[in-house]
């Protein structure tokens, strides 16, 4: 069978897929991840490049292709409350006891 006949005859569903988009899960990548890249890249222009580059790593959680590559080499699935619980200890912690916080105020 051919590579055209195997991609005709597999199933199309969006819940087969093993990756199905969820609006709801690309809404809170979207948010999350634009504030904690946000957070991470002033941390590191404005005060120290080690919380910066914490940050600018942690935003990568919200991205669906180092999510998949997680998942599938480290079998490590990151769900939708642990990133939402991530994202508002970032932003609490750069507004409560970071130097950052203390510049917007």
């Amino acid at each position: 069978m051919s590579r055209a006949n195997r991609a005709k005859s597999a199933p199309s569903a969006a819940g087969s897929a093993p990756f199905a988009r969820d609006p709801l899960d690309t809404l809170v990548d979207a948010v999350f991840g634009t504030v904690v890249f946000a957070i991470g890249a002033a941390n590191l222009w404005l005060v120290h490049p080690v919380p910066g580059a914490i940050g600018l790593v942690l935003s990568l959680v919200y991205v669906r292709p180092v999510r998949r590559a997680l998942e599938r080499t480290l079998r490590l699935r990151i769900p939708r409350v642990v990133r939402i619980a991530l994202g508002v200890a970032v932003v609490w912690f750069t507004l409560g006891v970071s130097d950052l916080g203390d510049m917007i105020d």
